[in-house]
């Protein structure tokens, strides 16, 4: 978040500088660029919280998504241990008590799946289930987790991608302060070429990239 409070800060000081030399300043620039400007700042300074606002919300929705899923994990494991240890229990009973599949809580998609299946499965017999030793509140309680999973995994989807966009709107309107920045100093180096003191003062507006000459060097060099 620092490097976005330096940008405003850029940002505000090239507003500042703008107004500061508008006569010389402002006629090298786009009509309006200046309120332009201020308003991108604005929206920047909205952004970066906001963004910082859905992130936490996506870590809290991916945290209940994996509980959720940890938890419907174990019904289906031990539901499928119950069946490959019970002898009564045909090959047709253990496939259809989920054995084989391969589930992972970081995949609730297809525990969801397998769940689905199992329920399906039990539904079609459910004195056979009974016979196995799996009571009805056993698959309540399985169609339950996959219910909250169904749930934590939809909230988590819609998280991410809310996530995403305020990282997408925060990251353009950065764009759009460096740039109406960058502008400005442009200008303002334009119309100082020779005042070496208010040339530094824009070219100070951009930070200077690893390995170049820093913001005073070619203030030093012009003329006096």
């Amino acid at each position: 978040m620092a490097s976005f409070d330096g940008l405003i800060q850029r940002g505000l000081d090239a507003h500042r500088l703008a107004g500061k030399y508008s006569a010389r300043v402002v006629v090298r620039l786009p009509q309006g660029h200046v309120e332009w400007l201020a308003a991108q700042i604005q929206a920047l300074g909205g952004a970066v919280p906001a963004q910082r606002a859905e992130k936490v919300g996506a870590r809290v929705a991916s945290t209940a998504q994996s509980q959720a899923a940890a938890l419907l994990l174990g019904r289906i494991t031990a539901m499928r241990a119950s069946a490959r240890m019970n002898p009564l229990a045909t090959a047709l009973d253990r496939k259809g008590l989920g054995a084989g599949a391969k589930l992972s809580a970081s995949a609730p998609k297809g525990l969801i799946s397998a769940a689905t299946a199992i329920i399906a499965f039990a539904g079609k017999s459910p004195a056979r289930m009974q016979a196995l030793g799996f009571l009805p509140e056993d698959f309540a309680r399985l169609e339950g987790l996959m219910r909250a999973t169904q749930g934590a995994d939809a909230s988590e989807d819609q998280a991410r991608a809310g996530s995403k966009e305020s990282t997408k709107a925060r990251n353009a309107a950065a764009k759009n302060v460096e740039d109406g920045v960058r502008r400005i100093a442009a200008a303002g180096l334009a119309a100082f070429a020779e005042d070496a003191a208010v040339r530094a003062e824009f070219e100070a507006l951009v930070a200077p990239k690893a390995g170049k000459s820093g913001p005073n060097e070619a203030a030093a060099a012009a003329p006096k």
